[in-house]
């Protein structure tokens, strides 16, 4: 349960990261 829990929690932090990273290409 643990796994499923930190895995997700990891994804989303890629999620995020992509989506910062774009925004920061298009503002530039």
């Amino acid at each position: 349960m643990a796994f499923i829990i930190i895995s997700f929690v990891i994804s989303i932090i890629l999620i995020l990261c992509t989506m910062i990273s774009y925004l920061w290409l298009f503002n530039r």
